[in-house]
């Protein structure tokens, strides 16, 4: 997040780990991402990117999934001690409720499930494109607008200002 000249909380996405790093000449290029290869940041990556599999756009929005879970707790859905635990953990654990993590935030139940579903194991019950995603994240922010303000809110949030999510500051650095 950055600020521009016209415009404040400016999002870039920099790399999901999984662009793909071509020649100049594409007849004589390899792809870094291709099946059986396995390219990326481990805490980010997919349970098909773990497993070398074929990769497609549900595999960034699974990535995504991670950074609004990220985004939501202050923490990383999943925890290891080495890239071969996290691995196994991202093919074969579920991700703790962000609500469950932190029962102390108010976090919007129609948005944790947003992440949870970018972060289904299976890619087919994944969002099928960021579109879908995005408009799923567009009701969200339409239904938290909606929502009379509380007195107890620590203030307006990327989502609207109706939203009761915690202020960047109160999160807790990863550990």
């Amino acid at each position: 997040v950055c600020n521009l000249r016209l415009q404040t909380d400016y999002v870039k996405v920099l790399d999901f780990g999984i662009a793909k790093i071509l020649d100049p000449d594409p007849t004589e290029s390899i792809p870094m991402t291709r099946e059986g290869f396995v390219c990326g940041t481990p805490a980010f990556m997919s349970p098909e990117q773990v497993q070398g599999l074929q990769l497609d756009a549900r595999t960034d929005l699974f990535s995504l999934g991670i950074v609004l879970y990220q985004c939501m707790t202050g923490r990383l859905p999943f925890e290891a001690d080495s890239a071969v635990e996290m691995a196994t953990k991202i093919v074969l654990e579920p991700a703790p409720s962000p609500r469950s993590v932190r029962p102390d935030w108010d976090i919007p139940q129609l948005l944790e499930e947003v992440a949870l579903r970018a972060m289904h194991k299976k890619r087919e019950k994944r969002y099928q494109s960021a579109g879908e995603m995005l408009m799923a994240l567009e009701q969200v922010e339409a239904l938290l607008d909606a929502r009379p303000a509380r007195s107890d809110d620590l203030g307006a949030s990327a989502l609207g200002s109706g939203s009761s999510l915690p202020h960047p500051a109160a999160i807790d650095p990863p550990a």
